[in-house]
């Protein structure tokens, strides 16, 4: 799923002014969205993670679900 689908935001670690590697991604959904989107939009925030920690051999990644105006971080 995470070869064809990208997260709604990625963040990055920045050295000077030049962009590093992803050290995070972000889902939202709206307030009113579905609870099993809202779910399937977590489990999707930990597979983009897994997979970029094995990729890039990193330790950790952010983890960020915003739902309304609520959210919650995640640290891997």
């Amino acid at each position: 799923d995470t070869n064809i689908r990208r997260p709604d935001g990625n963040m990055y670690k920045m050295q000077q002014r030049k962009f590093g590697c992803s050290v995070g991604f972000i889902e939202v959904k709206a307030e009113r969205s579905d609870s099993v989107k809202r779910h399937e939009d977590m489990i999707r925030l930990v597979v983009f993670c897994k997979d970029a920690m094995e990729e890039k051999g990193l330790e950790a990644m952010i983890a960020v679900q915003v739902v309304g105006k609520c959210h919650r971080l995640l640290r891997m």
